[in-house]
């Protein structure tokens, strides 16, 4: 099969991009399934991709005026043909309406995947100017696709209140086992449990205004435990200044962006990972973390719940409210100390290799999914 995969950035799976893992991630599992792929990157960053890739990447320049496509993206759609399934990735992109629109006249099938972007608090954002893309071009591209992917339930349901003649697919998205290989973790003892968060410091979509209320809720009951907040964004120095004013400047760390081995070793001294978003699409530190057996505490809103429930990998907030985040940190901090958490951390790592594993997922699109909604 000939896959192309379209995204703005370069498929990086070393950003705080949530998307470019996925597109690295899907891509590297379908080449090594024997498909000829490729990615297409659009940016207007100048310098090459600095990461290692087994499929084909190409990166386009992208036009001062973004509903303008390059000469190089318009010779390389010349270059497809009907047995070619194109992947876009993400909505809200002026070029994907105007590609599709090409690839329609082609006869070439294309699929989407929003990332998350028609999510209600996603679409409060800049509510205006979405509700009018999405009258003027996403609408109409989705609505002609091949097939929409959503990764959970409730983003299909997002999906149809938007586009309600959309075909919809649900996909989960998954993790790749490999980024371990060569990895030794430096254990660093600590007398008390170690909670992390994992990604992009987004106060509002992450839910980490809530993070810090239930740990500041945790601590004032005798909690005994820290918070490591690993990643950067917008908000850091406003969290920064909230965990002072909550008197948790001793007990929280904020360790910045880190990227491989750090990340890697940060991660590897967490006892427990955290993600209280009030909106996600399967948060990639999440499952990071639990390929390496760490335990995880998720809101609903992380559609991760149902999964860390089937496998018992820890617990799932029933309402994401500072007071259910310090129960579930207090009921995690006295097994820890029981020293009663191994049966998380198998559970953990067996979610990844059994169900959320890149692999498996990737012969999912390839054997199915693509020739479901487009047969050769």
């Amino acid at each position: 099969m000939k896959i192309v995969h379209i995204l703005v950035g370069k498929a990086n799976p070393h950003t705080m991009s949530g998307v470019n893992k996925v597109v690295h991630y899907l891509a590297t599992e379908q080449h090594r399934s024997g498909h000829e792929v490729q990615v297409w990157g659009l940016t207007d960053s100048k310098r090459p991709a600095s990461h290692e890739h087994e499929y084909k990447l190409r990166i386009f320049p992208t036009c001062r005026s973004r509903f303008l496509l390059s000469d190089g993206v318009k010779a390389a759609l010349q270059e497809l043909g009907p047995q070619h399934r194109v992947h876009m990735h993400g909505v809200f992109i002026p070029e994907f309406p105007m590609i599709a629109r090409r690839l329609r006249r082609q006869g070439i099938p294309y699929g989407v995947s929003p990332h998350g972007g028609f999510a209600p608090g996603s679409l409060r954002q800049n509510g205006l100017a979405k509700k009018i893309f999405i009258a003027l071009f996403d609408r109409a591209m989705l609505a002609q696709a091949t097939l929409v992917h959503a990764v959970c339930e409730g983003e299909r349901c997002d999906i149809l209140g938007q586009v309600p003649g959309a075909r919809v697919i649900t996909v989960p998205n998954g993790q790749d086992l490999s980024f371990l290989e060569g990895f030794v973790a430096k254990p660093m003892p600590s007398p008390r449990p170690v909670a992390g968060f994992i990604g992009r410091l987004d106060m509002i979509t992450k839910g980490l205004d809530l993070l810090l209320e239930g740990f500041a809720q945790y601590k004032r009951g005798g909690g005994r435990g820290v918070l490591w907040l690993l990643g950067d964004g917008p908000h850091r120095e406003e969290l920064e200044r909230a965990a002072g004013t909550l008197g948790l400047a001793d007990s929280v760390v904020f360790l910045g962006a880190r990227f491989k081995e750090e990340k890697l070793q940060a991660i590897a001294n967490m006892d427990l990972v955290v993600s209280t978003s009030r909106r996600d699409v399967m948060p990639t530190g999440c499952l990071e973390a639990a390929a390496m057996g760490k335990p995880l505490l998720v809101s609903r809103e992380t559609n991760l719940g149902d999964y860390v429930e089937s496998f018992q990998s820890g617990f799932v907030l029933a309402e994401n409210r500072p007071a259910q985040i310090a129960e579930a940190l207090k009921i995690f901090e006295a097994k820890y100390f029981a020293h009663d958490v191994a049966g998380f951390s198998r559970n953990s790592r067996a979610m990844i290799e059994n169900q959320l594993n890149w692999r498996l997922i990737a012969d999912q699109w390839t054997r199915t999914t693509y020739l479901e909604v487009c047969p050769s």
